[in-house]
């Protein structure tokens, strides 16, 4: 009873962090209430199973709090502090909630979405102009050719063509078939083409078994030409190539900035014109990729991160798919091209997943069941 509650909490911490509303009051009270519920689940469990390669990801958060002391801007800095913490917390508590509380959760997960689907469309009809870049929902914002709905049921979208898959009740996969059709509707109005491609690696890293392609072959391929078709889609109106020009501002900025700017500063580097070479003068106040971010953040120091990461990747299952693992691929994926890494909401559903990912006793014939 207890797991359940702590869920439905994480889960409403997770729905208020993508409202776009106060974000660093947002992520002060996750925090809060996260260090709570690890502190109960210590009490209740006697003992806190510990993730691998969690150690690491401690050690960074340290270095991005010592990085307030020689940094030349420290503004943003603890925002994005806290909410690396508040990640690290969430990976915790999800390494170590109970089995019934994952089904929960998952659930949660995509009821949020649907419900942040239902805002995004009252947007559309009631012609909503939102100009805040955190919103998941907004149909709209100033000086943004996509919106982050795509984004969101990127995740959704995994999780139904999962049990579609795996599901054999005509009705249940009915039911999954019609949110998998809204959820690439989602997808397209929304002209991310870092969901696309997040979902299409996910996706590919879930389905590359070859009985699954051999059983579901049409619809195997149907995905990967609806995929493709939709990233043209998106691109017709965009550069592929050139527009992220802050990628380079952010390595050249990295050799003029050794030991980093300050997190959350990138907007430092970008418009710093020794950093505007090849005519890339394009300014961003985010990087659009975690690790250009955590690089130009704290220099070289971000190396630490990049580890990290790649031996989280190198760690996740192989021969064996997992579910939750798909999702944090997906969501790494997403990171390497959008900004979403600083909305609440993906951050801390990325350690969340991951969490979930990394537990052998949560096996995939067990989440079939759920």
């Amino acid at each position: 009873m207890k797991d359940s509650l702590f869920t439905l909490i994480l889960l409403a911490l997770i729905f208020f962090g993508g409202l776009g509303l106060d974000v660093i009051k947002i992520q002060f009270y996750t925090f809060i209430v996260a260090v709570l519920i690890l502190f109960i689940l210590k009490i209740k469990n006697k003992v806190l199973r510990i993730p691998p390669f969690f150690l690491h990801y401690i050690l960074y958060v340290f270095i991005i709090f010592l990085s307030i002391f020689w940094v030349k801007s420290v503004n943003n800095t603890f925002d994005t502090l806290i909410l690396y913490v508040d990640g690290e917390l969430f990976w915790l508590i999800l390494y170590n909630i109970s089995l019934k509380s994952v089904k929960l959760f998952l659930k949660g997960v995509v009821i949020i979405g649907i419900i942040f689907g239902m805002l995004f469309v009252y947007g559309i009809l009631m012609h909503v102009k939102d100009v805040n870049s955190f919103t998941l929902f907004s149909p709209v914002w100033i000086g943004s050719s996509h919106v982050h709905i795509g984004d969101y049921w990127m995740i959704s979208l995994i999780v139904f063509l999962f049990y579609l898959v795996n599901k054999k009740k005509s009705l249940t996969r009915i039911l999954l078939s019609a949110l998998t059709l809204i959820g690439f509707a989602f997808l397209i109005k929304s002209a991310s083409r870092s969901a696309v491609l997040g979902l299409g690696i996910g996706l590919y890293y879930l389905f590359s078994a070859k009985y699954v392609f051999k059983k579901n072959s049409k619809i195997s391929v149907l995905l990967i030409s609806i995929l493709v078709l939709s990233f043209l889609f998106m691109s017709n109106a965009k550069t592929t190539l050139f527009s992220r020009g802050y990628f380079v501002q952010g390595i050249v900025g990295l050799y003029r900035n050794p030991f980093g700017i300050g997190m959350g500063n990138f907007y430092k580097i970008s418009t710093d014109s020794r950093n505007q070479i090849f005519g890339l003068k394009e300014t961003s106040s985010v990087a659009h990729n975690i690790i250009i971010e955590n690089t130009s953040g704290v220099g070289v120091f971000g190396f630490v991160f990049v580890f990290w990461l790649f031996s989280i990747l190198m760690g996740l299952p192989r021969k064996k798919r997992n579910l939750f693992a798909a999702v944090f691929i997906a969501l790494t994926v997403n990171f390497m091209f959008d900004f979403t890494y600083i909305i609440p909401t993906m951050y801390l559903l990325w350690l969340s997943f991951l969490g979930l990912a990394q537990r052998k006793d949560l096996t995939m014939d067990r989440v079939k069941r759920f």
